[in-house]
């Protein structure tokens, strides 16, 4: 489910609980205590130098175009896919995905990288070999 199709069905009352990233900015939902939190990884093709070092930096966000995710609240993308380093380097934003399979097969095609929770990439590529073998997932550190 797409962030904004999650964000419709809770202000239709289609489903009453819905555990996401935050941030979420809509008036009409209850933000709620945060109930875990998850650290973050870059996915970069495997053939990438960055696939061989860890931990990557926020600065290492700078070398490739950020795949970014359709729709989602600008709140939303900013958070999670910034139009600059945290020392200001910018952030290229390259293609566009309609959905997890697409950025993955994005990155996997060389066409840039993306940001995810290291758990959901991690359960991702066990899942689809073929993504498994194109991608890398490099933990980041904040400095």
């Amino acid at each position: 489910m797409t962030y904004d199709a999650a964000i419709t069905a809770l202000q239709e009352k289609d489903v009453d609980l819905m555990i996401a990233e935050p941030p979420i900015d809509d008036p009409a939902i209850t933000v709620g205590p945060v109930l875990f939190t998850e650290p973050r990884a870059l996915l970069v093709p495997a053939s990438h130098p960055l696939a061989k070092r860890e931990p990557v930096s926020l600065e290492d966000l700078a070398v490739l175009p950020m795949i970014t995710p359709t729709g989602g609240a600008r709140v939303w993308r900013d958070a999670h896919f910034p139009l600059h380093t945290p020392k200001g380097r910018p952030i290229r934003h390259g293609p566009r995905a309609a959905g997890w399979q697409a950025a993955l097969s994005l990155v996997g095609a060389g066409k840039g990288t993306t940001v995810a929770a290291v758990r959901a990439g991690a359960i991702t590529a066990a899942r689809t070999s073929s993504t498994s073998r194109s991608t890398t997932r490099r933990p980041w550190s904040t400095r």
